[in-house]
């Protein structure tokens, strides 16, 4: 039996391109369903205008491209009984009738993936979608241990089986589509990139994305994990001065630098535990406090270590020692407590 993929297409304010793309895509053989994110009165031609053979499901007032999303795979798994999988597309036209059928192809033969419509920015794309690309490329990989080359396409092919996986990550804007692909490979779901054509019209000025507010949305956990990280080392930091100024003259030098390491750490680990579990994870998994102590047993022994070889060994002074080894075990402690430790239950 012919498996049944539909396009689903967001649209906030869109521009007549989307009329002519949905006609492509019906000629085509695919059933398109579009969800019209409370756009304005004045786009009410180009929502009358689109093939009748179009499903629209329409709201006001705008929620954002992830709640869009989360819409139409609902409307679709609910109401279309006999669809294997959904390919999602922009509104704008930059992707490709073409390049929607080469990942609604590869997603027939790969259902148990998510497949990535994937862009090589190497012709004449926007400097802004360059760097943006490659530095959430970046940060995706750090965080997650998974390369994916686009991490910012919206160009998606995913089968019935991931439809509640789809549903079930956060976010209704842009950071809806991030969130899912740091899920998807922290849940053990492969990730399947399919080259396709880098498309701008316009210079992408059809694009609602706001650089600051989207950007700060995509990247929140890692602001907040930062923002954690860095309110626990202030503390620990300020401890660990404090407590090697009174031990100094009580204990050896060794004994003194271990007993303040240990000492502004039972404090610090404390406050960022309580921060990391409540805000940046919002955990509920309750075997987290072990498992995070664990981590501190490890970093402690890591952070003694380098300090003595800095500060004692080579001489370093022990706040600029103090500085580079946080810096270093920042990386190693976010995806820990990421990926093992503040788990979804």
């Amino acid at each position: 039996m012919e498996k049944k993929t539909v396009v689903l297409i967001p649209a906030y304010d869109p521009t007549k391109e989307l009329i002519e793309y949905s006609e492509k895509l019906i000629a085509n053989g695919y059933p398109v369903v579009v969800v019209d994110d409370g756009s304005e009165e004045s786009y009410e031609g180009i929502f009358s205008a689109l093939p009748e053979e179009v499903r629209q499901i329409r709201y006001k007032p705008n929620r954002g491209k992830g709640s869009a999303l989360k819409t139409g795979i609902t409307y679709i798994m609910e109401n279309m009984p006999d669809v294997f999988g959904i390919v999602t597309a922009d509104a704008d036209g930059q992707h490709k009738p073409e390049d929607i059928e080469k990942v609604a192809l590869a997603l027939e033969e790969n259902e148990e993936c998510l497949v990535l419509g994937s862009r090589r920015f190497d012709n004449g794309a926007p400097f802004k979608s360059v760097m943006g690309n490659t530095i959430t490329r970046f940060v995706f990989r750090l965080v997650s241990g998974s390369k994916v080359y686009d991490t910012q396409t919206g160009l998606r092919g995913f089968s019935r089986k991931l439809f509640e996986f789809m549903l079930s990550q956060e976010g209704d804007r842009y950071e809806y589509e991030m969130n899912v692909l740091m899920y998807a490979a922290r849940s053990g779901i492969r990730i399947l990139e399919v080259p396709i054509q880098t498309v701008y019209i316009d210079d992408n000025s059809a694009s609602h994305f706001d650089t600051v507010k989207d950007s700060i949305r995509i990247y929140s956990r890692i602001l907040k994990f930062g923002g954690s990280s860095i309110a626990s080392a202030a503390i620990d930091f300020i401890l660990l001065l404090i407590l090697k100024k009174i031990t100094a003259g009580i204990f050896s030098e060794d004994i003194s630098l271990l007993a303040s390491v240990v000492g502004a750490r039972i404090v610090s680990s404390l406050f960022n535990y309580t921060m990391n579990k409540k805000v940046v994870f919002a955990s509920s998994n309750k075997g987290s406090f072990i498992k995070y102590y664990l981590l501190v047993l490890v970093n402690m022994g890591l952070n003694y270590c380098f300090l003595w070889l800095l500060n004692i060994k080579l001489g370093m002074n022990l706040a600029i020692a103090k500085l580079i080894v946080e810096t270093v075990l920042f990386i190693l402690s976010y995806t820990v407590q990421k990926n093992y430790i503040f788990t979804k239950n």
